[in-house]
């Protein structure tokens, strides 16, 4: 079925005339048999409704009910669904004039009870016997203190028959190779530390540390682990966070042999080893059977509760909503907790992307996550396949950037971005742990972009990505506090700054279709420089190969592999939005063959997955890159009004040394400059700065674009197109600089300066 919205016909709840006359002669007469008789109603719009929504079978189809006011809630002889109305009442607190609304969403099981679209409570209809198998009687009691291991291998047992794609690890089955994977495993059987082989079946646990001591696998204790029953011996028991202990106990109850966990399986203290099983994060939770998550607790003591005969119990209490017509609702919460430590973590980010199947231990209840199901102990499991990205679920779920990792060929920057996106939100005890945290994505999509990453900045359109802008300014360098790492993360890659709020490629897009329909921007990057990898002050630069544009206009004959061209016709309307400058859209889009329903304004230069270089794991990415560019010497001006979406970000202007208007700056932070409050348009320019070329750039002039200087009152308007140089604004160190800002200068206004050429190297 389609994705239409269908309102039920439905009318608000309106009290009848029968019960308006009995409330009536009820306060003339106040017989006491007339209250007693309206108490007994089996019939009430709201719970009839209710129970309709609750019958719908799970479908895309969505249905709504008009909104009814509380009021007449209040005023309903009908008692039953008092505390329905008493739940709403709670969440909009003294708010009078609220009104409740009854949907069930396409694709859910449950029936959304709530004042409005976003606060609201799921319910869901009980059986009247436990044996029943009627669809629509999805909702299910649960034990208080234990899981019932039998749904939890009911669940897997559903997975394994519906689910091909989970079964067969779809997320890594384009990263393996033969030195990839876990080296070390834990026996739970033998108890004890073994090592790994291709063939074992194993599950991997995702946690957080936290400050707990716990045992760490290291040189000197390796061969000692490795024998048979050595993690029963108090000496290393004793010393086994409750969590891991756990785990191996879930192990064992799920007939299962082996488990992976950090700590046990990567030897702490051999930095060649630990880079080498960093890198193959991907391959080694996308390849078990399934990820055990402690997303409950702050350290790796906090256990996973529940588990029969094998931890504490846990604590999980559900509540009942009558109706008029003698059925129970239970209500089924939503079970995400983003004040989580193990969601606040940043090395189990990619723990948890990688992940093709999930067993939560969350909310005090389990949750199961794949790419095809959400499965509860509180909701009724269904042989059903629904893509994960279409469940309309508010608990934790396969991330959308997932995508970019099941496309073995095609690399996705708006999904990079938003995996991006999702690590800044992150935490780490070191800020420094930003580097290896992230080693086994870059690894994974290193098989995708070509040229693979430099600390977190795709190679292949290397130019474009060094505009990065975020959401917020004052975001801080990082240091690295008590770490014992000797590698530096540079100011010109995302990850040398803490605090970042949000952050986008604005100018990587541009080769896909969907960015010229709609709300088109015609904001263009081109390459200015020649970027190396490496000083070149004391070793031998490598050249960042930054050829993204390769075949931009390449036209619809001599075409790379597996690229197919198509002819365009403009549209002038899409959607809701007009599309400005339909002449000027390319004459072909293009497809490949790996995925035919992707559309791009022009092909994209492909790497082999089976010929991809790989970083050296006993060689750490130098974090200085070089160019000989050309720089100028230009001070800061007045503030750019705040945009009311993003209020803490700075941009300021820019003008030459004459006073004139020359461009727009984004500062890092409000210390590097003298600005405040109370400057206005009109004020001296201020803070000198040191501005270095790093590409060009350009845009329509008669298009709309969000650039920060687009309205601005002196930006040249002559001509067809808008022309700039991006700078980055650099501050000295010795030999070495640092980013302190990025933007945008008019290319007529820094061609007219004393533009002095320099060797620039940047940390």
């Amino acid at each position: 079925m389609g994705n239409e919205t269908r309102v039920l016909a439905v009318r608000p709840f309106v009290p009848s005339k029968t019960s308006m006359h009995i409330r009536r002669r009820s306060k003339s007469c106040a017989k006491p048999k007339r209250r007693k008789r309206c108490s007994k109603v089996t019939s009430c719009r709201l719970c009839a409704t209710l129970m309709r929504l609750a019958k719908k079978p799970l479908e895309h189809q969505q249905y709504r009910t008009p909104s009814v006011k509380a009021k007449d809630l209040q005023r309903s002889p009908c008692k039953a669904h008092a505390a329905i109305v008493a739940k709403c009442q709670a969440i909009v607190g003294d708010y009078d004039g609220w009104t409740i609304k009854l949907e069930k969403a396409g694709l859910q099981r449950t029936v959304q009870v709530g004042p409005n679209d976003v606060y609201g409570f799921r319910l869901a209809m009980l059986p009247s016997s436990r044996h029943s198998t009627n669809p629509q009687y999805c909702g299910r009691r649960v034990h208080a203190k234990w899981i019932d291991m039998d749904t939890v291998r009911n669940w897997r047992t559903i997975c394994d028959r519906n689910h091909p794609e989970c079964r067969h690890r779809s997320v890594a089955d384009h990263v393996r190779s033969p030195s990839e994977g876990p080296a070390l495993l834990i026996d739970t059987k033998l108890m004890c530390i073994c090592e790994a082989t291709s063939k074992q079946v194993y599950l991997a646990l995702s946690y957080v540390w936290g400050g707990s001591t716990q045992l760490k696998l290291s040189t000197t204790n390796l061969s000692d682990l490795m024998r048979e029953r050595s993690l029963s011996k108090p000496q290393y028991s004793t010393k086994i966070p409750r969590t891991i202990r756990d785990a191996i106990g879930l192990v064992q109850a799920l007939g299962e042999r082996y488990l992976w966990v950090d700590a046990l399986c990567i030897v702490q203290d051999d930095e060649v080893h630990t880079r080498v099983q960093l890198q193959a994060m991907a391959s080694i939770y996308g390849n078990a059977t399934l990820t055990i998550v402690a997303a409950q607790g702050c350290s790796a003591d906090h256990g996973l509760h529940g588990i029969p005969g094998v931890s504490k119990p846990r604590s999980f209490h559900q509540e009942f909503f009558g109706t008029a017509s003698g059925r129970t609702f239970v209500h089924c919460p939503d079970l995400w907790a983003p004040h989580s430590h193990w969601i606040r973590r940043g090395w189990t980010h990619q723990e948890s992307l990688f992940s093709v199947r999930k067993l939560m231990f969350v909310g005090n209840s389990i949750e199961w996550q794949c790419h095809y199901a959400i499965f509860r102990e509180d909701i009724k499991d269904e042989d059903v396949k629904i893509p994960i990205a279409e469940q309309r679920i508010h608990g934790f779920r396969q991330e959308r950037s997932q995508q970019c990792l099941l496309h073995p060929r095609l690399p996705d920057f708006e999904a990079l971005e938003s995996v991006i996106n999702q690590y800044l939100s992150r935490d780490f005890t070191y800020p420094m742990d930003v580097l290896p945290a992230f080693a086994g994505l870059e690894f994974v999509l290193s098989k995708v972009f070509d040229g693979g990453f430099l600390f977190g900045m795709p190679e292949m359109c290397f130019d474009a990505a060094l505009l990065w802008a975020v959401r917020r300014t004052n975001y801080e360098p990082r240091d690295d506090g008590d770490t014992a790492s000797t590698l530096t993360v540079p100011s010109w890659s995302w990850m040398g700054w803490t605090g970042i709020d949000g952050f986008a490629w604005y100018d990587a897009f541009d080769h896909i279709k969907w960015a010229l329909e709609g709300y088109w921007s015609s904001v263009r990057t081109l390459p200015l420089v020649e970027w190396y990898s490496g000083s070149g002050l004391t070793s031998k630069p490598r050249v960042i190969l930054n050829h993204w544009r390769k075949y931009a206009g390449i036209g619809s004959r001599n075409l790379p592999p597996g690229w197919t061209a198509h002819k365009h016709t403009p549209i002038k309307i899409k959607g809701k939005y007009v599309v400005e400058n339909t002449h000027r859209q390319p004459k072909h889009f293009y497809t490949h063959e790996s995925d035919p329903k992707m559309e791009f304004w022009y092909p994209l230069p492909l790497v082999d997955p089976d010929l991809a270089s790989q970083p050296n794991p006993h060689d750490p990415p130098s974090p200085f890159i070089s160019c000989s560019t050309n720089r100028a010497f230009m001070t800061l001006g007045e503030r750019f009004k705040p945009h009311r979406s993003f209020p803490s970000v700075v941009n300021v202007s820019v003008h030459d040394n004459s006073g004139t208007w020359a461009g727009s700056l984004h500062i890092n932070s409000m210390e590097d400059i003298a600005l405040g409050p109370a400057r206005t348009n009109d004020d001296p320019p201020a803070t000198p700065c040191e501005l270095a070329a790093i590409s060009t750039g350009w845009a329509y002039n008669d298009s709309h674009e969000g650039l920060m200087e687009w309205s601005h009152p002196d930006r040249p308007r002559e001509g067809e197109k808008y022309e700039w140089y991006n700078v980055m604004w650099i501050q000295w160190h010795g030999e070495v600089a640092r980013r302190k800002g990025i933007g945008r200068i008019c290319k007529e206004v820094w061609e007219a300066q004393e533009l002095e050429r320099i060797h620039l190297v940047l940390n």
